[in-house]
């Protein structure tokens, strides 16, 4: 038997129906500085991010903006830099595996529904932090106002994950790898 549950009893799906996929969305200082705080990390770079959502002064930008850093988060190599990552929702797998093939240090944000999906993916995790409820720890931008999107529901998390350890182990196993079968061609 199928029963209706109207929209504003059913926040979880109608958040979901409308969700932001441009990111035009932070978490507000209050609750980010002092979960940096907690987790040990200064980021170098904010990812993801309009020139009105930043936190940092250096940025990759979804959009065409001469301040950015670059344009495309994916473009450029992260391996020197400590990221902050907040990425849309639908950007999640291709993040993790740009951070194991790139190798870096990174806080990454998302919702604890999304951390436990693909919790098998996600590289060692060093240190995590619960953020709280996204509709208290998320600032809406414009757009997402504008055209009467929604945020991302659930509790959101931020994990601080190193992937240049597991970068730099893998590289070494390959080169001894190599060393070995050049021994066994003489």
């Amino acid at each position: 038997m199928t029963i209706h549950i109207p929209g504003k009893e059913n926040t979880t799906a109608d958040a979901l129906s409308r969700l932001s996929w441009l990111g035009d969305y932070k978490i507000k200082v209050e609750f980010l500085l002092p979960a940096l705080t907690a987790i040990n990390f200064s980021p170098t770079l904010d990812t993801f991010v309009l020139r009105t959502m930043k936190h940092f002064r250096r940025y990759f930008s979804p959009q065409d903006d001469r301040r950015a850093v670059a344009r495309d988060a994916f473009s450029i190599a992260w391996a020197n830099e400590k990221l902050l990552l907040h990425p849309p929702i639908c950007a999640i797998p291709k993040v993790i595996q740009k951070l194991k093939r790139d190798g870096a240090t990174t806080a990454l944000i998302l919702p604890i529904w999304d951390l436990m999906k693909y919790k098998t993916m996600i590289p060692l995790i060093l240190n995590q932090k619960t953020l709280g409820p996204s509709e208290i720890v998320l600032e809406e931008g414009k757009l997402v106002h504008r055209l009467m999107q929604k945020l991302p529901p659930g509790i959101m998390e931020i994990v601080l994950i190193n992937t240049l350890k597991e970068n730099s182990c893998t590289e070494s196993s390959q080169h001894n790898l190599d060393l070995d079968n050049q021994l066994l061609m003489n």
